[in-house]
């Protein structure tokens, strides 16, 4: 009887303790909680949340409760939940590092999650589920990491991000469906992930409430960098805010998340403002991707700082990009000269409606790879601005300023006309439908080099044409400054006015010229042999096959994980691939992804001994069986390009596991951590969800392996496989060489039960074939882009060393 009451006791004075710490530390920040809003601290361990031992005093962090991460955690924390757990709220202050909480559910009240005084970062693997409106708050230089978001009820989000910190999200839920972001709100960052794809149909397609704004950012260019105000050259370059209102919801995406990001599509709806200002040392270039389906992303603001250092920007995809309707128009702050930004939307870059103008500044290249149609102005105040095709903006002319200069690759310009200041530049090779007035320079150089102007010319500066290039003038004429081609060529109107200095060189246009070409590549696609053929302006390129009779012999070279050195297994972290065990002698290998409970991966080795430079590597698949296929899901591909690491043991004493094998780093419950020191992603490809009993084969494009292999120097390929998508009901399994049903016939797909293969095609040719007249050309001849250009042919038409390619002045 004692001992109970003793315990109520002790029970109460831990109550009446953990009200008054939330009074002090209430005080302490600077505001009064309510009597309900109690504090409990963690504790300096990693025991579940849930349990008395994980809290200071014993006091469990529960609904009534604010949990609290303070400098009593003296180092980074990584604590489970230990279950579904109830909180009032969590707070982070000043822990010695990062806090991390994962498993289970968080079921959040009205305390929110509030890093607004916080000395470390957040990340909540748990998924999320919220019972009333609350705020998040995240302070400057603070970043927050939540993963699947729930809600009860019509309950709204409010955010309070400062400048530099950031919210990255990476779930795939509802929770901001409709209109549960409440007006008013500001969201300062959205971050890139490999699922950002997913996030457009929840979040940035979501219906926009009137009032939501984002707060602009600044950036302070480096000294001697062309400044907003030139008058002040510390002035600082701010980009541009719209107002926000029911239809346009400006989006500031600041890209600095660079671990996972290889290019995806930010959604159809809203204005952006894009701003790149760092390296990503994991992809070869930043990519945004436009949607596809003919969907349209409206940019208002594109700002890639000197950071970024010695990569391309590219905004491209299958989609198209619509210049805002705002007095700016599209704006290009291109300070990175170690780099491009290359605009090359597989739509256009257009505008349906309104005055859209078009401004380039910074000393940074910018390259237009698309058709351009926009109803304003185009303006280039600094570094070259370059179009490589057709650009339509009637009713407006370009005018290219002191210091700037506009390049045509080939481009055609319907424009009102161009307009080349005292100090700016045009270049290169192309057509201009509109009147030209030049007082700058003006300089077209090379065989290659071609300017057509068919509305009238006035040139009061210097006009080069050089070294057998042409110039071709259809109106008017005038030459008030200094006009030179000599040594090149000119088709000039009858009676044209020289009011200046013309060193003349021939008129008229210049011969064809035939120059030799070889073909550079060739693969199989298909039912079709591409050749790819390097091309300079200028020339139109065909290629000839011979009428030699022949038929050619097509083989492909498969490789089992049974074959040679051949391996598979799977790993995992989580109760059923356990992270120290070996699964290596099993007739199937699991593969799923929900963050926080499981994570099952596939590690398949192929022993490439046999594969040669007949190969054609560039077109090599993989193909596996999956005897269980409940869901559509993304899947990675990674190659393990640390080599020490290939030799690793299927099965038995030392078998492979998720903790001894060197592609992997320690990770938490139902996660992965690559190495990224010793592993490289190959690509990701979706499977639909064709159902279970299904062979499932790799697309070239999506997931390239021919550098992978081409780089491999001890005949041994070790490629993971990984779901790339987080969902709790997700599940697959993948046929091994232990399976005991290979070589079956599956009934419900009519395919062949195999174990993972890597197939790789080869084109082999006659030995006694010989190139004999007459010639048939393929194709229609293609124009010089100064880049590749592919052609096709069939395969029963085709023998490797068929073809020639004839060039010709276009």
């Amino acid at each position: 009887m004692n001992k109970t009451t003793t315990s109520s006791k002790t029970q109460r004075l831990l109550q009446t303790r953990r009200l008054a710490l939330g009074l002090t530390l209430g005080a302490a920040l600077g505001f009064a909680p309510a009597l309900s809003a109690q504090f409990t601290f963690k504790a300096n361990n990693t025991q579940s949340l849930n349990t008395a031992d994980s809290w200071v005093d014993g006091v469990v962090a529960d609904a009534d409760t604010i949990a609290v991460y303070d400098n009593r955690v003296t180092g980074p924390n990584a604590s489970p939940l230990g279950g579904d757990v109830g909180w009032r709220g969590v707070r982070i202050l000043n822990p010695g590092g990062n806090v991390t909480i994962s498993g289970g559910t968080l079921i959040l009240g009205s305390g929110g999650i509030d890093l607004s005084e916080a000395t470390a970062d957040l990340t909540i693997g748990s998924t999320i589920d919220f019972l009333e409106s609350q705020k998040i708050k995240v302070a400057s230089g603070r970043t927050l990491r939540i993963n699947n978001l729930s809600r009860r009820g019509a309950v709204g989000l409010e955010f309070e991000i400062e400048p530099t910190g950031n919210v990255i999200y990476t779930g795939i839920t509802d929770w901001l469906e409709g209109g549960f972001i409440n007006a008013g709100s500001q969201l300062y960052a959205i971050h890139n992930r490999t699922d950002f794809a997913a996030l457009e149909d929840n979040f940035l397609n979501a219906r926009v409430l009137p009032g939501m704004e984002v707060v602009p950012g600044s950036y302070t260019p480096n000294p001697g960098i062309f400044p907003e105000d030139p008058e002040d050259p510390e002035s600082p370059l701010t980009l541009p805010n719209l107002p926000g209102d029911a239809a346009a919801f400006t989006f500031l995406m600041d890209f600095t998340e660079t671990s996972s990001y290889g290019g995806r599509a930010p959604g159809n709806r809203g204005v952006f403002n894009l701003r790149f200002n760092t390296h990503n040392p994991n992809f070869d270039e930043w990519l945004v991707d436009t949607a596809a389906g003919g969907r349209t992303i409206t940019v208002s603001s594109v700002l890639v700082t000197e950071n970024v250092g010695a990569q391309n920007v590219r905004l491209g995809g299958p989609g198209f990009i619509r210049a805002s309707n705002t007095s700016g128009g599209l704006q290009l702050f291109q300070y990175n000269t170690q780099g491009d930004l290359i605009l090359s939307p597989g739509g256009a870059l257009n505008a349906q409606a309104g005055t859209r103008t078009l401004s380039k500044h910074g000393p940074g290249r910018v390259i237009v790879d698309a058709n351009a149609t926009y109803g304003g102005a185009t303006a280039v105040f600094e570094g070259v601005l370059q179009f490589n095709r057709i650009v339509a903006s009637p009713n407006h002319g370009m005018t290219v300023h002191n210091g700037a200069e506009i390049h045509l690759s080939g481009a055609t310009l319907t424009i009102a006309g161009m307009n080349v200041l005292s100090g700016g530049s045009l270049t290169g090779r192309g057509s201009i439908t509109g009147n030209v007035t030049n007082d700058g320079e003006i300089v077209i150089a090379g065989s290659a080099g071609r300017l057509q102007v068919a509305g009238d010319f006035v040139n009061n500066g210097t006009l080069r044409i050089q070294n057998g290039a042409f110039l071709e003038v259809e109106g008017t004429f005038v030459n008030n400054g200094t006009f030179d081609y000599s040594g090149s060529y000119a088709v000039l109107p009858e009676g044209w006015e020289n009011n200046g200095t013309v060193v003349p060189g021939i008129d008229g246009e210049p011969p064809p010229v035939a120059i030799d070409v070889l073909i550079s590549s060739l693969v199989r696609d298909g039912d079709q042999v591409l050749m790819t053929v390097p091309s300079v302006e200028g020339y139109a390129y065909r290629v000839e096959r011979s009428n030699t009779p022949g038929v050619p012999t097509i083989m492909h070279t498969r490789v089992t994980t049974a074959d040679g050195n051949g391996a598979d297994a799977d790993v995992g972290t989580d109760t059923i691939r356990d992270p120290d065990t070996n699964y290596g002698a099993n007739g199937t290998m699991n593969l799923r992804n929900f963050f926080g409970t499981r994570q099952q991966i596939a590690v398949i080795r192929f022993d490439i001994s046999e594969l040669d430079e007949d190969h054609l590597l560039d077109e090599a698949t993989i193909s596996v069986f999956f005897p269980l296929a409940n869901r559509t899901r993304d899947f990675a591909f990674y190659g393990v390009t640390d080599e020490t690491l290939d030799n690793w043991i299927e099965s038995g004493e030392g078998g492979i596991t998720y903790n001894n094998f060197g592609a992997f780093q320690p990770a938490g419950f139902g996660e992965v951590n690559f190495n990224t020191a010793a592993v490289t992603q190959l690509g990701v490809m979706s499977l639909g969800n064709m159902g279970s009993g299904v062979t499932y084969t790799t697309d070239p494009d999506l997931v390239p392996l021919g550098d992978f292999l081409r780089g491999s120097s001890n005949e041994l390929v070790t490629i993971v496989i990984v779901v790339d998508t987080n969902h709790q009901d997700g599940e697959f399994s993948i046929a091994t060489k232990e399976n005991a049903n290979l070589g079956q016939v599956d009934a419900f797909s009519g395919d062949t039960i195999i174990p993972p293969t890597l197939v790789v095609p080869t084109l082999e040719s006659f030995a006694d074939h010989q190139l004999n007249d007459p010639y048939v050309a393929i194709g229609p001849p293609q124009s010089g882009t100064g880049e590749d250009l592919t052609f096709t042919d069939e395969i029963g038409e085709a023998i490797r060393g068929f073809w020639r390619v004839v060039a010709e002045r276009d």
